[in-house]
């Protein structure tokens, strides 16, 4: 099972991506973390009220969800969540969806678990159920009701963020052809994974090929390229592989 302190499931609501992108917005405007949350509060009640017919999540808790991924962050994510505005508003707006899934990774690793589950069994398979994912989940965070219903909902997160496909009644998902990003968002999402990982560090060619990260095709990157990033450092010793941790 996961650690005690990463138990808790946290990210468990449908998110919008118009939604997070007007949070990473009025953050990169320098609004305030009040400011920023009464606009949420606003579009996703616009939202929802043109919509009556789906299921209403607690709006505050959808706020709560997307204020922890770009509006305050925990303190260690501050940096990192300050580089994912900065390329937010530097990258074409189809590596967009990418900046915003390692932002949640590192921010939530139950969604990060969900993520690495899928992509190992499509590694496996060209389709997973839920019922696969769930049970890959439930090896770390037990086998609870809200575990299920947040296996769930991530896998729809996954679904209406474009980056898996499934059919009309959610039997079964797979994955489209994997989207290209560039090095900086590439090496963004190496460090999302490092996050994610809750270790120190990790070899790079294991973050490159991180089954959370399942959706994106990255660059090869060297420990070179690593070491540009103000987050991370590289280090390999002679011809051995290079190890990558957080910069302190």
């Amino acid at each position: 099972m996961a650690p005690e302190r990463d138990r808790a499931v946290g990210f468990s609501v449908r998110i919008d991506l118009a939604w997070m992108e007007q949070a990473a917005a009025l953050v990169s405007l320098g609004r305030s973390s009040d400011e920023v949350r009464a606009s949420l509060h606003q579009i996703i009640g616009d939202a929802r009220a043109s919509k009556p017919g789906k299921r209403k999540d607690s709006r505050t808790r959808t706020v709560n969800v997307i204020s922890r991924v770009w509006v305050e962050p925990p303190d260690e994510m501050i940096g990192f969540r300050d580089r994912g505005v900065e390329l937010l508003s530097q990258s074409g707006t189809r590596e967009h969806v990418a900046l915003h899934w390692g932002m949640t990774m590192a921010t939530y690793p139950f969604f990060a678990s969900v993520c690495g589950s899928i992509g190992r069994l499509l590694k496996l398979q060209d389709r997973v159920t839920s019922r696969d994912v769930h049970r890959r989940v439930a090896e770390e965070y037990g086998d609870r009701p809200t575990v299920v219903r947040a296996t769930g909902v991530a896998l729809g997160n996954c679904v209406e963020w474009g980056l898996l496909r499934t059919d009309t009644r959610r039997k079964s998902y797979w994955s489209d052809v994997r989207r290209e990003v560039g090095q900086d968002v590439a090496t963004f999402l190496v460090e999302a994974a490092l996050h994610a990982s809750g270790v120190n560090n990790a070899s790079l060619d294991s973050l490159l090929h991180a089954s959370a990260l399942f959706p994106f095709r990255l660059p090869g990157l060297t420990a070179h390229d690593i070491d540009q990033s103000a987050g991370l450092q590289a280090m390999s010793l002679g011809g051995a592989e290079a190890t990558v941790s957080l910069a302190r």
